[in-house]
This record gives structure tokens, sequence and C-alpha cells, in this order.
């Protein structure tokens, strides 16, 4: 409660100095300014009128004209302190009485009051002006420390607060990621452990190898938790970790199966793919082999693509702007044009397949379902050009695989209809049924599906999975068409 400090004549004509809560001023309209005083004669008792921040004026109290030395005092205690501190300077003969009270004071002191006669006053010199209001400062700037440290208390309290609900939260979201991740309690960049990025053929393979100790291996699986134990989405991670591990100059050199691209293999360095799997698990999604193949198969043609870019971006640079394009350059934009069409849905499918020899009708084969087609398809495959973009078609689909059966059971249900399947055999011996050995271009298709690094699929070797395969091809047909997809898996996977 603000209190003020003002200046007033007692009975007997001297002035006095008193203290008093601002709810006991009144202002006339004429200007004049009167203190309301309390007509009680118990030390005590006007004192709590003085401290209570309720206390209001009532109609008995006497009115006294003042002149406001002061206002705005914020402690009764603080006024009584100005009020001695006036009085030092202010020299008298006359020792003045209280009617304040303050904090170190003897509640049984005669009337709350300090008088001044006006008689015995003299104005202070400069000196002594400067040494009042000196010491009204430090009083000041002493009530201002006391309330630098209360404010600078309290925000102590609440920041512990704070940083207690912080904890709290981080715990929270520890528990919401994979257990692996959680141990990871400082950022990548500030570990003593670190992975150099690949930039040739022979770091990569002492980079595979080194991985075969299985302490390295786990080393590198806690540097991958602290390097991206922010991000959740599975291809997210995959790549902040590609980012990481490779040159992207040298990552260009390489195609997912190698093969005919005349680029390196990145599939047969297994323990390289491991740490892929292992970055794009989540506490929600498992990278299989599927879904590592078809991300490296995508990441790798995008690589390509921005190489192919950044090549032609440098040829052009020498080109004159009125100058018509070469042959040459018009085909690599094409190239460029047909890799930018090439998307890959989340699921791992593609919803437009396109590769250096853009064709529409390889972009969606659709399951070959009567003899018309599939003597058609028979004969498209005798074309060299056709041909290859099948052996790309099939790469794009399987080219995680390295199980060549495996690979083969694939492209067959892409490329068959499971009903028009059940009408064949492997040399037509059954009554009705059609000999598959005699479409040769088709059975050389699937040499290339059954060939990997590892492995090359001959003849004898296709022979033997289509006698197998089409042998229960019609009991895998019936159980498709009674919706037991997962008991034709089964069966399939024991035969």
């Amino acid at each position: 409660m603000p209190y003020v400090l003002v200046e007033t004549n007692d009975a007997v004509g001297g002035k006095e100095l008193l203290a008093a809560p601002e709810t006991w001023i009144q202002r006339h309209d004429d200007g004049t300014v009167y203190l309301c005083w309390p007509n009680v004669r118990n030390i005590n008792m006007l004192n709590a009128l003085l401290k209570d921040e309720h206390s209001t004026p009532l109609a008995a109290w006497e009115m006294h004209t003042c002149v406001i030395k002061c206002s705005n005092i914020q402690s009764l205690s603080v006024a009584g302190k100005m009020i001695k501190t006036l009085q030092n300077h202010w020299k008298t003969s006359y020792v003045p009485q209280k009617r304040t009270i303050e904090a170190n004071d003897d509640v049984t002191a005669g009337p709350a009051c300090k008088k001044l006669p006006i008689t015995e006053e003299r104005e202070p010199d400069e000196s002594e002006i400067i040494g009042m209001f000196n010491e009204l400062r430090s009083l000041i700037e002493n009530r201002h420390d006391e309330a630098r440290k209360k404010l600078h208390d309290g925000f102590y309290r609440i920041e512990k607060c704070l940083h207690s609900v912080g904890n709290e939260l981080q715990n929270i979201e520890q528990e919401a990621v994979p257990d692996h991740a959680s141990q990871c309690l400082q950022p990548a960049h500030e570990m003593e452990f670190y992975v150099n990025p690949v930039t040739c053929i022979d770091e990569m393979t002492d980079f595979e190898e080194r991985l075969n100790d299985e302490e390295y291996q786990k080393q590198v699986q806690h540097w991958i938790d602290c390097a991206i134990s922010h991000q959740t989405h599975p291809e997210h991670r995959m790549r902040d970790i590609l980012d990481s591990l490779f040159d992207k100059q040298f990552l260009s050199n390489f195609s997912w199966t190698g093969g005919s691209t005349g680029k390196l293999a990145f599939m047969p360095y297994g323990n390289i793919v491991n740490l892929f799997a292992y970055a794009g698990t989540t506490a929600t999604h498992a990278a299989t082999p599927k879904y590592v193949g078809q991300f490296f198969i995508k990441i790798l043609q995008q690589t390509t693509t921005l190489a192919v870019r950044k090549h032609l971006s440098l040829e052009l640079e020498t080109v004159d702007s009125t100058a018509s394009w070469n042959t040459e350059n018009k085909s690599m934009l094409q190239t460029v044009d047909s890799f930018n069409e090439t998307t890959l849905t989340e699921g791992g499918h593609s919803s437009q397949y396109t590769d250096n020899h853009t064709n529409t009708e390889i972009s969606n084969v659709n399951p070959l379902t009567c003899l018309e087609e599939l003597d058609a398809f028979e004969a498209k495959l005798g074309d060299a050009k056709y041909r290859a973009e099948m052996h790309t078609w099939v790469n794009y689909h399987v080219g995680y695989e390295i199980n060549p059966e495996v690979r083969m059971i694939e492209i067959l249900y892409l490329l068959f209809d499971r009903d028009f399947l059940s009408h064949f055999t492997w040399i037509g011996a059954r009554k009705g049924s059609y000999g598959m050995r005699a479409y040769s271009n088709v059975v050389q298709l699937f040499q290339y599906v059954g060939t990997t690094a590892a492995h090359r699929a001959d003849e004898i070797f296709v022979a033997s999975f289509f006698n197998k395969k089409l042998r229960y091809a019609v009991r895998r047909a019936e159980l498709a068409l009674s919706d037991s997809d997962s008991d034709s898996s089964n069966f399939e996977l024991n035969e």
C-alpha cells in the first residue's frame, strides 16, 4: 500500500512531518489538501490503523490542512526512515517525538509523530541537501536490490521447474523411439567415433570388410543412431546416412545390380546394405531387403540423373546459344527426361517406370491372360531393344533380391495371370496344356531373371524351375479364387 509524507501544523502552530496511507488524503475542489487523522490516543491502535491496507477515514477523524512532500512511498518503514533522514539534516534544539512506527522502534513510545517547531527551524545549506538526497538515493537503491533479489529468486524457481518439466518430456520422447536410438546421449558431431565418407572403390571394399568385425559394426550402428535419432521416416533416415557415408560423385558410378549398364554393382556389398536396413528400421517400420533394394534402385538412378545433368550443363556452356543442338545432346536430354519420369510409391511398387529406352508398354506390363498375348510377347522379345527394356524392367522389380528362385517367382506372377498359367506345363504333356518350353524367348528372359552376381541360370535351371512351379499351378489358381492367399503362399514356400 503506498504512503505519503506530508507537512502539517499542530495545535500550537508548530510544523510537523507525518507519514500516512494515501487513502487518508482528501482534496477539495478549491485545491486544498487535507490529512484525515484518527482521534485515538493509544499508540498500538494508531499503528494498527497505519499498517492496515484497507483503513479508510471515518467522519469522526480530525481534518488537518497539509502539504504533500513525497508520495508513492512503498511502506511505512521507508516513510519513517525518510523522516529520520530529514531530521538528521534539519538541525534543531528541539527533539521531536514520533507518530509513525519504524521497523526497529519500541511500540511503547510516545505519540507517533515528528514535530519540527517553526521557531527552531533553519534552511539547510547545499551540502546538507546533497547529503540528504544521497541518503535517500542509497535507501532507494537498497530497496531496488531487495526487489531484484526477490525477482532473481523467483526466476530461478521458475527455471528449475521448467527444467524438470523438460526432463519429463525428454523421457517421454525417448520412450517413443527405438531402444537403440534412445541409447545415444550426445550429438553425432560430438562423438569420438566417426565414419569418413567413402570416395573410392578401395575404401568401399575396406569398409565392407571391416564391418565383418562385430565390435566395429556395433560402433557404426551406434553412430547411425546418434546421427539420425531425430528422424522418424525410414527413407529419410537412409538418405541421411547415405549422404554421410558416400561421396556423391563416387556414388554415381554405381547401379544396384551393375549388369549391362557398365556401372559397379552396389548389391554385393552385403554388410553395407545391412547397415541401411538397420538405419531404415524404426519402432513402426521394418526395412526389409526388398524395401532397401528398391530404395537403392531409385536413389542410384537419381544420382545418375544428377551426374548426367551436370555433365550436360558443362557441355552446353561451350555451345553457342543460337546454334541448334546436335543429335547427341538431344539424346542426353531425352535420357534425363526419362529418368525424371521414374517414381516409386512408399509401398515399393512402380507407379510409372521409365529408363533410357522410355516405352509406354513396358511402363505398365500387364499380366498375360491368353495365348494371343503370349505369342505377341514372345515375338517382341526377339527385338534386341525391347529385350533390353524388359531386362531393365526386371532389374527394377527384383534387383534387390539375390536368391535366383525368388527372383523368378516374382517375375513369373508379374508376367502371367495365375488362371492362364494353370494351363501350362513345361513340355505340354498334360492333356489340354500348353508347353512353356516352346516359348524360347520367354525362357531366355527367365535365364536373365535367375542370373545374379553369384549364380548363372542356365537352361537346365530354368527347366527345373518351371517343372516345379507349373506342376502346382492349377492348385495355386484354385486357392487364389477362394481368396486364400496366405495358404497359397505357405504352400508355395513349402514346395
